[in-house]
């Protein structure tokens, strides 16, 4: 009978313990999960702004958002030899033949007859340049001189990519199959009936993989400078501070007033200071250092930071060093406050030396600070945008540009909210894994005083 009481007296503390978390659950369910599953969602889709509110209208498209960042273009280029043959017989125009391994098929319409059975032979090959997303030399020949000039409609199935034609026509002889793979891919075939030389043509492949790996490798060096420059001064402001210093108070609140005051209007300030008549290249100036700038016929034109690299980027790690150091150094403070006073007494008496002390006590004790704001550090150099924003604007030649910031540029002007969710998701994965990455290194290096090992 007390077992019962006792049991039922547990579920209904536990009952109300879920009730009074529930306002908690629903907002974080509302607020967070919520639109990281839509998110998810949406990552599957095209759609544009018009159609954001409408459902119904988006299109499905599979993984392609995500093959359109993480597979170069070059990768995706058919490749190989070009044989095919285009039978043209009243308005249908049967083609069949090879692009490489790669079967190519399809029935065409014409927009005229052809008057008489035409055979069109496409012979060529095809290579992949990375640089001009595939280059192609292409003979075609006729049976006939008389080509009748007409539009030409459907589509051609090359291998299990299906290419649907555009802009494609024959006039005055000249003929030109262009084809486009769902929204990014697309190939064209031209060329000049009876010449022996080649025609012009290609294979076209769009993609936005250049622009994202540079945007991924961008946000991975300003990780690996700026998270351990900022905590290597903020650790050292921390140990002036530390100290007994005339007005302490002021010199603390000092440091922290970067933290706090909003990030856009101390953005543009430090950008009217890299101003190519700024204050720093005043300062460059008169110590007759290098100023940024670009060498022409009439000599070097002084420029602005942010519009050349890498100045470029040593503005952002600049500019973010400084915002992050009052919120770091602070922490830090408290972490070297809490260290007892003892220990390092004990390590002086032994006879070591003040940096001997730092190393042995004070670094291993403040293992757990350091940890916790490496952590913080580098999931916000992760999604660093504002600076971008105001000071770069992802410039110059997109060498500045950010995940978070390209993800910007896709939802919010170009509207293509579908991939701007997938390179979200894709930022989301990479953050996901290094925080787990640095959760385990954590463990193994993290000294937690009192912690059995």
């Amino acid at each position: 009978m007390v077992g019962n009481t006792s049991l039922r007296r547990k579920i209904w503390e536990t009952f109300i313990g879920y009730l009074f978390l529930s306002p908690i659950i629903i907002i974080k369910t509302l607020f967070t999960f919520a639109p990281f599953v839509f998110v998810i969602y949406m990552s599957f889709f095209a759609f544009d702004s018009v159609h954001m509110t409408q459902p119904s209208t988006w299109k499905p498209v599979g993984l392609r958002n995500y093959v359109y960042f993480l597979v170069p273009a070059s990768s995706r280029v058919e490749t190989g030899q070009l044989n095919i043959t285009a039978t043209w017989e009243d308005r249908n125009i049967t083609v069949a033949g090879k692009i490489g391994k790669k079967e190519v098929s399809g029935i065409l319409e014409s927009s005229v007859p052809a008057g008489e059975k035409i055979i069109l032979t496409f012979t060529g090959s095809i290579s992949s340049d990375p640089n001009n997303f595939g280059t192609m030399n292409v003979f075609i020949k006729s049976n006939t001189d008389n080509l009748p000039n007409t539009t030409i409609t459907g589509s051609l199935a090359v291998g299990k990519r299906i290419y649907t034609l555009s802009n494609s026509s024959i006039e005055d002889g000249y003929i030109t199959l262009a084809g486009k793979y769902g929204e990014d891919i697309g190939f064209d075939l031209a060329g000049i009936v009876n010449s022996d030389r080649p025609a012009i043509g290609g294979v076209h492949v769009s993609s936005g993989a250049d622009l994202f790996y540079k945007s991924l490798w961008f946000t991975v060096k300003y990780v690996l400078w700026e998270v351990p420059i900022l905590l290597v001064v903020a650790l050292f402001v921390a140990i002036l501070l530390w100290g007994r210093l005339k007005y302490l108070d002021l010199y603390r609140t000092g440091i922290f007033f970067s933290y706090v005051t909003p990030a856009v209007a101390t953005a543009l300030m430090w950008k009217a200071m890299f101003y190519k008549d700024g204050f720093f290249n005043h300062i460059l100036q008169a110590m007759h250092l290098p100023v940024p700038g670009i060498s022409t016929a009439a000599g070097h034109v002084t420029m602005a930071w942010y519009q050349v690299m890498p100045w470029a980027f040593w503005t952002l790690i600049i500019y973010s060093v400084w915002k992050g150091l009052g919120f770091n150094s602070l922490v830090f403070l408290a972490g070297l406050i809490n260290i007892p006073e003892e220990l390092m007494e004990a390590a002086r008496v032994d006879g070591a030396n003040e940096w001997q002390v730092f190393k042995s006590v004070v670094l291993p004790l403040l293992s757990p600070t350091i940890f916790f704001l490496t952590m913080i550090n580098l999931i916000g150099a992760f999604k660093i945008f504002s600076p971008i924003l105001v000071l770069t604007g992802g410039g110059p030649n997109n060498e500045t540009t950010s995940m978070v910031y390209l993800v910007y540029q896709l939802g919010f002007q170009d509207f293509d909210f579908g991939k701007a969710a997938a390179v979200s998701v894709i930022l989301f994965v990479i953050i996901f894994i290094v925080s787990l990455l640095q959760k385990y290194i954590g463990d193994k290096v993290v000294f937690y005083a009192g912690k059995k090992g």
